[in-house]
């Protein structure tokens, strides 16, 4: 499967139903990882587009003690992004592989 963006294929190498914090809430959607990108298309109108050199770190991070399958993504503003996904450690490795390759 691939993925276009401004006309450039780009390959899924991997994919997975997720949910985001935006604001106050949860927001349910899928989550893609490229060679070149993390995106978080979702059931409504958020939608997120990071490239890989953005991304600094990430950890794994659990909301209130219970709900323990997410994802921290630290960027190079200072900021972070949460996604919540049943492949936490998987996410983790695979991130990490492509972002040490740029």
């Amino acid at each position: 499967m691939k993925v276009v963006t401004k006309k450039i294929e780009e390959k899924i190498l991997l994919k997975e139903n997720a949910s985001q914090i935006a604001g106050m809430k949860f927001v349910d959607g899928q989550l893609f990882l490229t060679h070149k990108r993390l995106y978080f298309n979702s059931n409504s109108e958020v939608s997120k587009n990071l490239d890989l050199e953005t991304i600094v770190k990430v950890n794994s991070f659990s909301c209130l003690g219970l709900i323990t399958n997410g994802l921290k993504i630290k960027l190079n503003n200072g900021g972070f992004e949460i996604f919540f996904v049943n492949n936490k450690f998987k996410w983790i490795e695979s991130i990490n592989k492509q972002t040490s390759q740029k």
